[in-house]
């Protein structure tokens, strides 16, 4: 969660506010001007695009409070509920492929060595793979704090 206090009218700020989420390529989901505005941002978690705090897709909430003759703007971002789906799934399918790796190469004694090292590879990913996601989760404001400094 971020926080600004902004100079301008509850008004200029989301008409302000509104005009820099467009020029960031944000697809406005739900609007209740001038009390708050839902957007989201980046690419589609089925891309082939490597995932960054920049361009995960995302959910950026504006909620704007009148504060004396200035707004409070305060933004919460949530990293889209797809591509948790996505990776989680990814996640249990790479686990069980490494597991078929090895229960085959128990078998097939000619590729034991191929199918073992392709397996630990496999197992390897997956940590990473989480790690990157905590990352992710951990870095999700960058946007939000762009606009945010951007705003008068």
């Amino acid at each position: 969660m971020l926080e600004k206090i902004s100079s301008l009218t509850p008004e200029k700020a989301y008409e302000e506010l509104r005009r820099i989420l467009f020029n960031y390529g944000c697809k406005i989901v739900s609007e209740d001007p001038p009390r708050s505005i839902k957007v989201e941002h980046g690419v589609n978690p089925f891309s082939v695009v490597i995932s960054t705090p920049r361009n995960v897709l995302k959910i950026i909430e504006f909620y704007l409070t009148p504060l004396d003759n200035k707004t409070r703007i305060i933004a919460i971002t949530t990293i889209h509920p797809s591509y948790w789906s996505f990776n989680i799934i990814g996640y249990i399918v790479l686990i069980m492929i490494g597991i078929m790796m090895i229960w085959i190469a128990s078998f097939a004694w000619i590729f034991t060595g191929i199918l073992t090292l392709s397996a630990l590879i496999l197992f390897i990913a997956v940590p990473i793979g989480v790690l990157w996601d905590i990352y992710l989760h951990t870095n999700r404001d960058v946007i939000a704090d762009e606009i945010l400094r951007i705003l008068i």
